[in-house]
């Protein structure tokens, strides 16, 4: 089994009006690895492949070494969770790639093996579940790494909290420090969500999906990806969710899959870019006083991306299929408002920004999400909203337990009529009941209501005030959901004297 996990890093400094925030060296795409490699300070020097380049992605051929950017705290020792605590994690390579334009991000390589070994140095295969290979995936999340920055300081954190800290070190390290306005800039260089991808050997894996976990995991048609398996889900992991791929080789030839692995490396880090860059111009840290130069610059990059990300293959492989896998995990409750959305900025090409306002209505739109979470072994699928486009995520099944505790706690510290504590605990079952089935905005509504009666009924001097707009806030959300609702309204009916 092998594991990567990825850390865009999203750089607008070449868009600046600003000129040569950057430093001219290393000379990416195509930095000079011979005799004298060009370096990054904090990551290290320039390599090139030992493979023969990808005929689908030629500009993969070299690298910077990342050995220095990111370190591991006792890997040696680090036991996988459960039943894998016999297997264990092997570092195979980090590395740093730069597109020349905003596309940065670093690459960590694993190697997943059991401790023992049959002869012919053969690793004894292990027949892994969906469900192993997920919960391996969060194991991998959580590895403690350091990363050492500024004057020595060092960062000691979860693997997957580490993309602000190696985005920071490369802006840094990368800055030009003859120019008086880089350190301004610094924030103009962003990090951006992070991707895990396992894959797998056809004799280590029997991947299979019920039905109930089809709503958190989808699988791309293999007739669309040269006959390999190919899966998506968001997996919660301690600290918010990230996006996964689990891939098996299948029917497909190594350079078929290798071509698939950088497809799915390079969508997500292109999609995540741009939406940093986009995100920039809305907050006023881009164009705050375009020049023709920025212009032009902006313009072509969005060109370029839009365009590449629009394409439905790519040497053999469906990319279109790939991008509606990763929205197959999504529903549209509304639509990308105006104010979501950057105006067309002066001096930009009509065509151009066609396509850009096209792709900002694609990924601003208020989405449920359904979440993927391992518990004891087993696969739980939650929905959550995303809130346009911004990243924020609102967990609907974490969100009900807190409220559930919140509730509970209230009533074992008070005394309240029992009369009045049972309607208040069937009215918070009955709301946790519908949350997984309704808008995840309008359960968290109804839940915040309830809680909020739970806890002015336990005050010492309640205020009945707020008995009232709590319970018109639940009929008025009861009333939005039809049927589905009826039990919560007529509860917040019986409730309505026995407040008063």
């Amino acid at each position: 089994m092998k594991a990567i996990i990825q850390f865009p890093i999203a750089d607008a400094r070449p868009f600046s009006p600003t000129l040569n925030l950057r430093r001219a060296v290393p000379d990416f795409p195509d930095p000079v690895t011979e005799i004298t490699p060009q370096f990054v300070h904090h990551f290290g020097e320039a390599r090139e492949r030992t493979s023969e380049p990808d005929e689908a992605w030629p500009d993969e051929l070299k690298f910077v070494t990342a050995k220095r950017a990111i370190q591991f705290h006792e890997l040696e020792k680090y036991r996988l969770s459960g039943s894998y605590a016999n297997f264990k994690l092997k570092c195979t390579y980090r590395r740093l790639f730069n597109d020349g334009w905003a596309v940065v991000r670093t690459e960590i390589g694993f190697s997943i093996q059991h401790r023992k070994k049959i002869k012919h140095n053969r690793t004894n295969y292990c027949r892994f579940s969906i469900n192993d290979v997920l919960s391996i995936a969060q194991d991998i999340c959580q590895l403690p790494t350091l990363v050492f920055g500024k004057n020595g300081q060092t960062t000691k954190s979860g693997l997957i909290l580490q993309g602000k800290h190696l985005a920071k070190n490369y802006a840094l390290a990368s800055q030009n420090r003859t120019n008086s306005a880089a350190d301004l800039s610094l924030p103009l260089v962003e990090a951006c969500n992070p991707l895990i991808l396992i894959e797998l050997e056809n004799e280590e894996a029997s991947l299979a999906v019920t039905l109930e976990q089809t709503a958190g995991i989808v699988k791309v048609d293999e007739k669309n990806i040269n006959g390999a398996k190919l899966f998506y889900c968001k997996l919660n992991v301690r600290k918010g969710c990230i996006s996964t791929w689990i891939l098996q080789k299948g029917t497909a030839s190594n350079s078929q899959i290798r071509s698939l692995r950088m497809c799915l490396s390079r969508i997500h880090a292109e999609r995540e870019v741009l939406d940093s860059i986009l995100r920039q111009i809305k907050r006023g840290e881009l164009l705050n006083k375009p020049s023709e130069f920025s212009v032009d610059k902006l313009d072509e990059y969005f060109n370029k991306r839009i365009k590449f990300l629009d394409r439905k293959s790519w040497y053999g492989i469906d990319q279109s299929e790939i991008i509606n896998a990763i929205e197959a995990t999504q529903k549209v409750v509304r639509k990308a408002s105006n104010q979501q959305l950057i105006s067309r900025y002066e001096g930009s090409r009509r065509q151009v920004f066609e396509k850009v306002r096209r792709y900002q209505e694609r990924r601003n739109a208020h989405t449920i999400n359904n979440i993927v979470k391992i518990k004891e072994g087993a696969i739980m699928v939650d929905k959550s909203l995303t809130i346009g486009g911004d990243g924020n995520i609102v967990n609907i099944a974490e969100n009900m337990e807190n409220v559930t505790n919140s509730v509970n706690n209230n009533f074992s510290e008070s005394i309240v009529d029992k009369n009045i504590e049972g309607l208040v605990k069937q009215l918070h079952e009955e709301i946790h009941k519908i949350s997984q089935e309704v808008n995840p905005s309008t359960a968290k509504k109804l839940a915040r209501n309830a809680q909020s009666i739970s806890d002015e009924i336990t005050s010492e001097e309640p205020d009945k005030r707020w008995f009232e707009l709590s319970l018109t806030g639940i009929k008025e959300c009861a009333e939005t959901l039809g049927s589905i609702a009826n039990p919560i309204l007529n509860i917040a009916q019986k409730l309505a004297p026995l407040l008063k």
